[in-house]
């Protein structure tokens, strides 16, 4: 029997349903069936899921979809310490059993993680309405508000390997001899990339050869090599009068984000003389 006519029969449809979760170059196949399942794209392994029943008729593709899971689902854990540094995208996959035809009735990007009990709920929007979702835009004021290294400048000529020595209970502190090489500070606002997990977090303090995170990298250990990048302060001036990094640093004033110039009294309050 064919997909469509098994989709219509009163009595002989036996549908499986099938999870896809893929980020970077890594993949997680799982079913909520009991039983794994096979298909051209690989071999799904039974989990406990649920999701929300999706609205009926020509709709059902755009639909928000809820997740619900195991509190340890492996796509959840990577949510634990913060946003993972790259988007997860998500397929769901039905066929019948006894039948090889697929189809997949819904894809989308997981946008959140949140945790009740012993269960996790994984919201997801659909591919259209992740694609339009409205992005990042430049902000009007003093300080510098490109993302690091969006403003001309080489990141890799700025980015150097580390080994992690040590690392603390909660993953929030990193211990590598390269953050010793360089004078307190230097590496706040840079960026910690850890390749075999594809996490990446912000450095938001810098004492020796210790950094502390933003959030913590989830699944890091000692003996994992990680690529640091340089930070960055955003500011054309510092509160001392000195330079900030786009001059002092990267000699990249000519593309500064902000407004250095802008003036600091509000016309509407002190009036034209004031």
């Amino acid at each position: 029997m064919t997909l469509a006519s098994r989709e219509n029969s009163v009595h002989d449809g036996a549908p499986v349903e099938f999870y896809l979760f893929v980020r970077g170059g890594n993949r997680w196949l799982y079913t909520s069936d009991a039983e794994p399942v096979t298909t051209v794209d690989g071999t799904f392994q039974p989990a406990t899921i649920r999701r929300n029943a999706p609205s009926l008729g020509k709709e059902e593709k755009h639909s928000t979809l809820q997740l619900e899971v195991a509190r340890d689902f492996p796509v959840a854990m990577l949510f634990r310490g913060g946003a993972p540094g790259s988007s997860i995208w998500v397929s769901v996959g039905r066929l019948h059993r006894g039948e090889t035809e697929t189809e997949w009735i819904w894809q989308g990007k997981v946008r959140g993680v949140s945790w009740t009990g012993s269960r996790t709920q994984i919201q997801c929007d659909p591919t259209d309405k992740a694609l339009g979702r409205a992005t990042l835009r430049l902000s009007y004021g003093y300080s510098c508000g490109r993302r690091l290294y969006s403003c001309g400048v080489s990141e890799a000529e700025w980015t150097r390997d580390a080994v992690i020595t040590s690392i603390s209970s909660d993953g929030m502190t990193l211990v590598a001899d390269l953050f010793g090489t360089q004078a307190d500070g230097w590496w706040v606002r840079g960026e910690a990339y850890h390749l075999d997990l594809d996490a990446r977090q912000e450095i938001i303090s810098h004492v020796g050869n210790s950094v502390g995170l933003r959030f913590p990298l989830v699944g890091a250990k000692a003996g994992d090599a990680l690529k640091v990048v340089r930070g960055c302060d955003h500011l054309w001036k510092r509160a001392d009068g000195s330079w900030g990094d786009c001059h002092s640093v990267f000699n990249n004033a000519a593309n500064y984000g902000g407004e250095p110039f802008v003036g600091d009294k509000n016309p509407f309050k002190t009036g034209l003389d004031g």
